[in-house]
């Protein structure tokens, strides 16, 4: 449950906004990030949505505007704090935010598609010739 009924279809799958776009961060960062506020108001400044239920999610979010408050989005994904994911090298080695996310544009509400585990993450670098050992991700 999230404090906005954010909808990735709408955003990613109608509208097309790239990952990017929301989670700026993700290119030169150890977080792909939360996007504030302000990036949502740039469009809905002037989007007010198109049914009454976008319209009251959108009076949500400008009232966090209003207030100058991040909206308290709950996690979806994390890895424990004793490891390291850094998401700029996985995005300039090319790995795609769905491999890893899943098809977020046909996603109402993002849910957690990959375990993220050791076993899944060893894998994929083994797939890729990246490299697994144990520095990598413990350091």
């Amino acid at each position: 449950v999230q404090p906005i009924q954010f909808m990735h279809d709408v955003h990613v799958g109608v509208e097309r906004i790239p990952c990017a776009y929301c989670h700026s961060s993700a290119n030169v960062s150890e977080e792909a990030g939360i996007p504030p506020v302000g990036t949502c108001m740039g469009c809905h400044r002037f989007v007010a949505g198109t049914t009454d239920a976008f319209r009251t999610e959108i009076q949500t979010l400008m009232g966090f505007a209003a207030d100058s408050q991040p909206i308290p989005w709950n996690r979806v994904y994390s890895v424990p704090a004793f490891v390291q994911f850094p998401h700029k090298p996985h995005v300039r080695a090319g790995v795609t935010c769905a491999e890893c996310h899943g098809d977020v544009a046909a996603m109402t509400q993002v849910s957690r598609v990959t375990p993220l585990t050791m076993g899944w993450c060893v894998n994929c670098h083994r797939d890729r010739q990246a490299p697994d050992d144990c520095a990598t991700c413990h350091h």
